[in-house]
């Protein structure tokens, strides 16, 4: 349902992991990603478990570094 409705996500969105998840990531959502017209990219700077949406409208950074720098700003406010 995100898929279709998020404004973030539309024109020719691209979902990149780790080339290392690719499979797994397309055998359990490659059907539902290419029927809304996503790409689904390797992108080896990317930690394993992480990933980056890149759409005509922005990006979503959902990688396992950026989700640690917020887990340690939300925990110690005004250090990072």
């Amino acid at each position: 349902q995100l898929l279709q409705q998020e404004p973030l996500f539309s024109g020719k969105p691209q979902l990149r992991v780790h080339p290392d998840d690719l499979q797994r990531v397309e055998e359990m959502l490659g059907a539902t990603l290419s029927l809304h017209g996503w790409r689904l990219r390797g992108d080896p700077t990317l930690h394993h478990g992480g990933c980056k949406v890149s759409a005509d409208e922005g990006d979503l950074d959902a990688s396992v570094a950026t989700r640690w720098q917020e887990l340690c700003r939300l925990a110690a406010p005004g250090v990072l």
